[in-house]
């Protein structure tokens, strides 16, 4: 999954002037998400940044579901997403060299501040 922060002008693009955009979504079809779609919130929390969002994500053990508010197609819709057994916890995990993570969960975390 490829994650970046949404400026000012994207926001208005996708409808929203918060969350992260879903550049690239997760192979895994389980996950639910989309090219496109914003990440507005998982399980209730708001992602400040997108290392926020893993964090968040890392707390999540592999069989344990969880609601992600989105947005796509500019409407706000509710995901259920259990994370996958077939890998280990992303708990404690840490990106490998290529800013990916290993098994069927994958990351690329773009550096926000050069972005700004």
């Amino acid at each position: 999954m490829e994650l970046a922060p949404l400026t000012e002008r994207l926001g208005s693009y996708f409808g929203t002037d918060e969350g992260l955009l879903v550049v690239r979504a997760p192979d895994d079809e389980d996950l639910m998400l989309e090219d496109g779609d914003v990440i507005l919130s998982i399980d209730g929390r708001k992602p400040a940044s997108i290392s926020h969002a893993m964090r968040i994500l890392r707390s999540y053990e592999g069989g344990e579901e969880l609601k992600m508010e989105i947005m796509r197609d500019k409407r706000k819709r509710t995901v259920s997403i259990e994370m996958p057994d077939n890998r280990r916890s992303l708990n404690g995990f840490e990106t490998v060299p290529t800013g990916r993570f290993p098994a069927s969960v994958k990351a690329v975390i773009i550096d926000e501040e050069k972005l700004a």
